[in-house]
C-alpha cells in the first residue's frame, strides 16, 4: 500500500493593520478538525505565508481589517499574488467583511461605502441565505454579526450572489466555478469581539447562527483532506 497523505492544514489569514482579533482565532483552532496555520502579514510580513506548502493547504480564510481594498498598500498586492497562487489548486476560500471585500474586487466588483451617510453598520442584522453553498446548509434566514463600513457594491460576472439582506444586495458571494466564497458579516466574533467593537458583550448568545454557518466551512475543508488521504 502506498502511504498515506498527512492531513493538510486550514491558513487563516489576518490582515490586522493594528491589534488581532485573538479570541476569534481561539475559538477557531479549537473548532477546526485540521490543523491551523495563522499569518499576520499586515503586522508581521510574509514569511510565514510564504513558508507554507501550497499542496498542504485544504482551506483559507481570510478575515476582516481596518483596511480598506483601496489602500493599495504592498502587503495587500502581494495577498492577492498568494491567494490567486491558492486558487489555481482549487483550494477552498471563505473571505469575512474585510476578505469578502478583498476577493470580490480581485474578481473586478466595485467596493464603496455601504451608506450614503458612510455611517458604520455595527451590531446584528438578518440575511437571507437564498442560493447557499452545500456547507451552508438550506435556503434561511439568519442573524449575523456585523461591523463595517464598506461593501460590495456590484457583483462581476465570476461571482454570484448567494446571501443578501435589507441594507446590502451582496451579503454573500459565491464564485461560479471556483470554491471561493465571501460574507460581508462576522460569523467568527465572540464575545471578546462584541466588547472590542462596540457592541454589548451580554448579545453573544446572539452568535450561534454565525458559528454554525462557520463550522460548515470548517467541515467542507476537513471533508476535502480525508478525501485526499484516502
Amino acid at each position: 500500500m502506498g502511504e498515506r497523505r498527512r492531513a493538510g492544514q486550514l491558513v487563516v489569514i489576518e490582515p490586522a493593520i493594528r491589534s488581532p482579533n485573538l479570541d476569534c482565532l481561539n475559538r477557531l483552532s479549537v473548532r477546526s478538525p485540521l490543523p491551523l496555520g495563522y499569518h499576520l502579514p499586515a503586522l508581521f510580513g510574509f514569511a510565514s505565508l510564504e513558508a507554507c506548502e501550497l499542496a498542504s493547504v485544504e482551506g483559507v480564510i481570510v478575515l476582516g481589517s481596518a483596511a480598506s481594498v483601496h489602500d493599495e498598500a504592498p502587503w495587500q498586492d502581494r495577498l492577492t499574488r498568494w491567494l490567486e497562487a491558492v486558487w489555481e489548486l482549487r483550494v477552498p476560500t471563505l473571505g469575512i467583511c474585510y476578505g469578502h471585500q478583498l476577493i470580490a474586487r480581485i474578481f473586478g466588483a466595485r467596493i464603496g461605502s455601504a451608506f450614503a451617510d458612510r455611517r458604520k453598520a455595527l451590531g446584528f442584522r438578518r440575511v437571507r441565505l437564498e442560493a447557499p453553498p452545500a456547507w451552508a446548509g438550506p435556503p434561511r434566514e439568519l442573524e449575523l454579526c456585523v461591523s463595517h463600513r464598506e461593501a460590495v457594491l456590484d457583483c462581476s460576472a465570476e461571482l454570484a450572489p448567494f446571501a443578501s439582506s435589507d441594507e446590502l444586495v451582496h451579503e454573500g458571494l459565491a464564485h461560479r466555478e471556483l470554491p471561493i466564497w465571501g460574507l460581508q458579516s462576522h460569523p467568527e466574533a465572540t464575545a471578546l469581539f462584541l466588547s472590542e467593537h462596540g457592541i454589548p458583550p451580554a448579545q453573544a448568545s446572539r452568535l450561534a447562527e454565525g458559528h454554525a454557518l462557520l463550522d460548515g466551512f470548517l467541515a467542507l475543508c476537513a471533508a476535502g483532506s480525508q478525501r485526499r488521504q484516502g
